[in-house]
């Protein structure tokens, strides 16, 4: 005597049900993906690796209320980085500071400051983190600053000293909030100024500051003998 054609059927259906079951939960690896599976013990995605770059800090320091690293791009290709300032006091405690962190655009083979105000207190010692970032350039298309010039009069003395600082925007196309800095040096190589601003500029457009290092914190303490100055790109965040 067969089966009820109903009883059949019940059973068909229980079979597939179970096989489906099998499929969905006997390999729980194969259907994740990467993201998925990088870190199954909290259940967040992986994060993507830092981008990586031969550059470094050769140099960090204070003057003029401003903190300051000199960081060398040794890479033929722009570079963005992020930098991190620690200025501590003679008993190693951190020194507060106005500012602390910046992205900056490297460009190729280069080597450049940059420069953060401190406020009143001048550190002892500045250390620097660096780490390459990604992050757009702006403008992405070639360029440079042409004619840099830094002229430097006073003594100090009778008169303050003064820098008047002049470069040009050598890029195609309108640059807007962008940054340069300003070093001077003595005799002996060491940095007796620093400051740093932001600026605009048209294509073609001459930028020039008059910097005035009166008594107080903007006083140069030293005598300089050459000043530098050092326009850059900002990154691009959009």
């Amino acid at each position: 005597m067969g089966f009820p054609r109903s009883v059949l059927s019940l059973a068909v259906i229980a079979s597939t049900v179970l096989v489906a079951g099998c499929q969905s939960g006997g390999d729980t690896g194969t259907g994740a993906t990467p993201e998925q599976r990088a870190d199954q013990s909290t259940g967040k995605p992986a994060e993507p690796a830092e981008p990586a770059a031969d550059i470094e800090v050769v140099e960090t320091g204070a003057a003029t209320g401003r903190m300051f690293a000199v960081v060398r791009n040794n890479e033929s290709r722009v570079v963005v980085a992020r930098l991190e300032f620690h200025p501590v006091d003679a008993a190693g405690a951190p020194v507060s500071a106005i500012g602390d962190s910046a992205v900056v655009v490297l460009p190729a083979s280069s080597t450049i400051p940059v420069a953060m105000d401190l406020g009143s207190k001048v550190p002892a010692k500045v250390t620097v983190d660096l780490k390459p970032t990604d992050a757009k350039v702006k403008p992405a298309g070639d360029g440079d600053f042409a004619d840099k010039s830094a002229t430097l009069t006073g003594d100090g003395t009778r008169t303050p000293w003064q820098v008047k600082t002049s470069f040009t925007n050598g890029y195609a196309e309108a640059i807007e909030n962008h940054f340069s800095v300003l070093i001077c040096r003595d005799a002996a190589s060491k940095v007796v100024a620093a400051v740093t601003w932001g600026f605009s500029a048209a294509p073609g457009e001459t930028v020039t500051k008059d910097h005035d290092f009166q008594y107080g914190v903007m006083e140069i303490k030293g005598t300089p003998t050459k000043c530098e100055v050092f326009p850059r790109l900002a990154a691009d965040f959009e």
